[in-house]
C-alpha cells in the first residue's frame, strides 16, 4: 500500500466513524492515531489528529522501525604523496649525559711490550758455602839463580856465597814466594850426578840457616832438564855443575 492510499483509507474510516469513531482496532480509549504504510515494511504514525484534540485525548506520533538497510562505506580516494621537504633546522642543544653503563666483559690480555731498560744491579747477596776442594794444580817454576859447585865436592865455589846472600834478602822482602831447588851435574861423569843431591841439601841449609821459613823450599825437579853447556871441556862441565834456584808465587 503507497502513502495515497493509506491516507484515503485512514480518512474514509474517520468520516465512517465520525471525530469520536475507532478505527483498525478497538485500541485504548485515551489514544487516537493516524498509521500510514510505509515502502519496505515500516510504519508511520502521525501527530494528534484534530478529533483527538477536541475530545481531549493524547496522542503519541512514533516512527516504527523497519528491516535495516545495506551497509554503505565511502572511501575517499587518497591524494598524491607529498614530495615536498622542509630545510633541516638548526641542532638542538645537548641534553645531560645519561648515566654510565655498567662495565664490560674483560678483554683477551695483550701481546707483551718491548723490554725497558736494565736497572741497576741490586746488592751482593750473602756468601754461599765454599765447595769441594779441587785436585791440586801443577806449580810453574821460574827460574832465577844458578849456584856452582866445585868438582868432585859439596862446596860452593866463592861467587856462590854471594848469590845466596842476595836471594836470601830478595825473599825475605817477598814473604809469599816459594823457592825451588834443583840438582844438575855433568852429564859424562857418573859420580858428579851423584853428588847433586847433597848439593841441593847444602844450599837448602844456607836458606834456613839466614831465616827463611823451610816450608817455602821445595826440592825436585822443577826446571828442564838439560845441560847449560855440551862442549867438552873443564869450563863446560864447571858450568853444568849447578844447583838451581826457582821461585813460583802461583799455582796453576
Amino acid at each position: 500500500m503507497n502513502r495515497g492510499v493509506g491516507v484515503l483509507t485512514v480518512a474514509a474510516l474517520l468520516l465512517t466513524a465520525g471525530c469520536g469513531g475507532k478505527y483498525g482496532y478497538a485500541g485504548p480509549s485515551d489514544y487516537i492515531a493516524e498509521v500510514y504504510a510505509m515502502p519496505g515494511g515500516g510504519h508511520f504514525v502521525l501527530p494528534d489528529s484534530p478529533t483527538a484534540r477536541s475530545n481531549g485525548r493524547r496522542s503519541s506520533a512514533k516512527m516504527m522501525p523497519g528491516p535495516p538497510g545495506p551497509e554503505v562505506t565511502v572511501t575517499a580516494p587518497a591524494g598524491p604523496p607529498s614530495t615536498v621537504v622542509g630545510p633541516v633546522g638548526p641542532a638542538g642543544p645537548a641534553g645531560p649525559a645519561g648515566k654510565p653503563g655498567s662495565a664490560g666483559a674483560e678483554g683477551p690480555v695483550g701481546p707483551a711490550g718491548p723490554l725497558g731498560p736494565a736497572g741497576s744491579p741490586g746488592p751482593a747477596g750473602p756468601l754461599g758455602p765454599p765447595g769441594p776442594t779441587g785436585a791440586p794444580g801443577k806449580t810453574s817454576w821460574v827460574p832465577a839463580e844458578n849456584i856452582h859447585f866445585a868438582a868432585a865436592s859439596t862446596k860452593m865455589l866463592a861467587h856462590g856465597t854471594d848469590k845466596l846472600e842476595r836471594l836470601v834478602t830478595w825473599l825475605a822482602a817477598n814473604p809469599s814466594v816459594q823457592v825451588g831447588l834443583d840438582g844438575h851435574a855433568a852429564e859424562a861423569q857418573a859420580e858428579e850426578r851423584a853428588l847433586a843431591p847433597n848439593r841441593v841439601q847444602v844450599v837448602r841449609a844456607v836458606l834456613v840457616e839466614r831465616g827463611i821459613d823451610a816450608r817455602r823450599i821445595h826440592v825436585g825437579d822443577f826446571g828442564e832438564r838439560q845441560p847449560v853447556c855440551t862442549v867438552s871441556t873443564e869450563q863446560c862441565r864447571s858450568l853444568n855443575r849447578r844447583i838451581e834456584v826457582l821461585f813460583t808465587t802461583r799455582q796453576l
